[in-house]
């Protein structure tokens, strides 16, 4: 079973989602990386991070190892969304950084409904 902070990653408090340096990363999504990405408006990520069904698991691509990776469904967005996260603080209070935001890969949105 994944850990963060000695905690099983699912149970991992995520209360507030902070996009004050991310926020503009990615609703320009499309701008960056082609007219086929989806742009994310960081209130659906939020949607997406807080949905009680989502799935977390630790970011395998993270490069300080302190990531999460989070895979939701954004009523706004009206699609699953997969979310990265850094904690504001350590050990982690609750209270997130979000990092980047996208409409989940197949892969991930099947993950997501399978535990549904």
């Amino acid at each position: 079973m994944e850990e963060y902070d000695g905690i099983p990653v699912h149970e991992v408090p995520i209360e507030e989602v902070d996009w004050l340096h991310r926020g503009d990363y990615i609703r320009c999504r499309s701008a960056r990386k082609g007219r086929k990405e989806f742009d994310v408006e960081p209130a659906w990520a939020i949607e997406a991070v807080l949905d009680p069904g989502r799935l977390v698991v630790l970011d395998p691509a993270s490069k300080s190892g302190r990531g999460l990776k989070v895979v939701g469904w954004s009523a706004g967005a009206g699609r699953v969304l997969t979310v990265l996260l850094i904690s504001k603080t350590e050990p982690t209070d609750g209270h997130w950084w979000g990092v980047n935001a996208w409409a989940a890969n197949s892969g991930d949105a099947r993950r997501y409904r399978w535990r549904k």
